[in-house]
């Protein structure tokens, strides 16, 4: 009789030669009856007929679990193998099972630690995953199986001009799944003070949610983690909603099981030094771990137009068709409180003059004497704000909303210059902490001196009688104290009326004197298919009414010949 429960293996040992038999090529086979096998392990045993049963259930439901004994066969009472590669399995498991230190991997095998290889993770992750969708896919219950594992995460939502800040998933990228989630992640035991082995069990209840606290605390480690945020002074967490329950084969690296994701969402309101925190942090984040940024419509598609994939499927199923709108309520995480509007608007001079602020074609100079570094040093700021690039950066990092982050060289100009703009009356820089500066202006209000330009037009497929002419805008790049600005090279589709237009100003000519030119309102044709364009890259406009005629804005570039136009139709 087995006198303990270390001298399992003589059980397995004296279950060999009771298993059934089978050709391994052919029909012919053995069964075993049950009764016979049981009678064999009573004997090999010494135990009892009731004893010799219960060792053999085990076993049987080890066979019926993979699959190896025939069902009907089963349900006769006897064993008998489906095929001899499944008696070979059968086999493999009772020799391994047999035999006092058998092992199927190395004695190391499930540790964890940074110590482990990458492959050796990787197979672990795909050993689970294919036990677990086996566990699932086959499960005989109508109900789904419970998850072997529970998950509790704080996610923060971060929203800045519309759009949502997403982190690139710890786990490794894999083709075909989402690989960027919210800020934030899973609750570890240090986020509950106290937490010991007794009450661990609490964790890991299913259905069941962690005190609020305790999700706050997760949230506000993982934030610090993750983007360097401290509570108070860089952000406030806004509880927000939880979502329900969400259940996937899923889990970074090996942690891979049928899990029970519990997620909880927080609102994020940033501090002004928590804004340029943030956009410091995310510009340093390594490559292997980057930043993105999602609108509703691209979170809802779960994709960039590049092909990055988010993985939100919780946040979808909880929220289904109002997921754009339930999105879409959160507010901005910090609002953009820089001035924006016509009468705000101001020119930055190029070399010398003043700075011009106002509507257009209503532009009065601003009394403020600047030198050629405080303008050149505004220009740059200017150009950065209005979302246009720099071939070279110096002593400087730009950052998103117009945010530079200069170095301690540039600071003390860069405060002694706000001090100056805000005791005449024109609060235009911004500082924070203390290395952080933009203008304090919308981009939308932001414009350069005329001289930074130059346009001019072309047929398209020089053909002089083209429908469509080109539009071009160019504008040489531009040393500041912190950079050279990238130059401008745009060009964009207009009509040939349009183009004479143009040509008929450039050349000192009555627009709407020429019958060649159709009429109407030829500011509104330059408004539409010209300045809206012209806007984006800073200039007001291309052409102005003074004392009673049109003039341009711009200079345009030398064109040698004639211009196409000069012949009649």
């Amino acid at each position: 009789m087995l006198s303990s429960p270390s001298s399992v293996e003589p059980i397995f040992h004296a279950i060999a030669p009771l298993l059934p038999q089978i050709a391994e090529e052919g029909e012919i086979h053995k069964a075993m009856a049950v009764e016979d096998v049981d009678r064999g392990l009573s004997s090999a045993l010494d135990c009892s007929m009731n004893e010799a049963r219960h060792h053999r259930l085990v076993v049987e439901k080890l066979f019926s679990v993979l699959c190896v004994l025939d069902r009907q066969s089963l349900s006769r009472g006897q064993w008998r193998f489906v095929s001899f590669p499944a008696s070979l399995l059968a086999r493999h498991l009772m020799a391994s099972l047999a035999q006092p230190g058998q092992t199927l991997f190395p004695g190391n095998y499930w540790e964890q630690g940074p110590h482990r290889p990458n492959s050796i993770i990787e197979e672990q992750r795909d050993l689970l995953q294919a036990l677990e969708t086996r566990r699932l896919r086959f499960h005989p219950e109508k109900s789904s199986p419970l998850p072997l594992r529970v998950v509790h995460v704080a996610w923060g939502v971060v929203r800045l001009d519309g759009r949502f800040l997403l982190l690139h998933r710890e786990d490794k990228t894999r083709n075909r799944q989402g690989n960027f989630v919210l800020p934030g992640g899973r609750f570890n035991a240090a986020d509950w003070p106290g937490l010991d082995s007794s009450s661990l069990a609490a964790t890991q209840q299913v259905g069941v949610r962690l005190p609020s606290d305790v999700q706050e605390r997760t949230l506000l480690r993982e934030l610090e983690e993750e983007l360097g945020l401290l509570p108070a002074q860089h952000f406030k967490p806004l509880r927000w909603r939880d979502i329900k329950p969400w259940r996937q084969i899923e889990g970074a690296r090996n942690h891979h099981a049928y899990t029970e994701y519990l997620i909880s969402l927080f609102q994020i309101e940033l501090t002004a030094q928590g804004e340029t925190r943030l956009y410091d942090q995310i510009a340093q984040q390594p490559a292997q771990q980057p930043c993105t940024w999602f609108t509703v419509d691209e979170m809802e598609k779960q994709s960039l137009p590049d092909g990055t994939a988010s993985y939100l499927d919780a946040l979808l199923a909880d929220f289904g068709a109002d997921f754009a709108k339930i999105m879409g309520e959160n507010p901005d995480s910090r609002a953009d409180s820089r001035p924006a509007g016509e009468t705000e608007a101001i020119d930055f001079p190029l070399n010398d003059g003043f700075l011009r602020r106002g509507k257009t074609g209503k532009e009065k100079p601003l009394k403020i004497e600047l030198d050629d570094w405080q303008r050149a040093f505004l220009l740059a700021l200017a150009w950065h704000a209005k979302g246009l690039p720099f071939i070279e950066v110096e002593m400087a990092k730009p950052l998103p909303r117009g945010w530079i982050k200069l170095d301690d060289a540039l600071v003390a100009q860069a405060t002694s210059l706000a001090r100056q703009l805000m005791q005449a009356g024109c609060p235009l820089l911004e500082i924070n902490s203390p290395s952080y500066v933009r203008l304090n202006l919308h981009p939308d209000a932001i414009f350069f001196d005329s001289a930074v330009f130059r346009f001019d037009v072309r047929p398209e497929g020089a053909d002089p009688e083209a429908q469509h002419w080109q539009f071009e805008l160019v504008a040489a790049p531009i040393l500041t104290p912190i950079g050279k600005t990238a130059g401008v090279d745009k060009s964009w589709s207009i009509s040939r009326n349009t183009a004479r237009i143009v040509l008929a100003i450039a050349e000192g000519k009555d627009p709407e004197a020429d019958y060649r030119i159709k009429s109407g309102d030829i500011q509104k044709t330059l408004r539409d298919q010209v300045d809206q364009q012209l806007r984006a890259y800073g200039l007001r406009k291309l052409v102005r009414i003074e004392e009673g005629g049109f003039r341009l804005n711009a200079e345009r570039r030398s064109y040698s010949g004639s211009s196409p136009l000069a012949k009649g139709d």
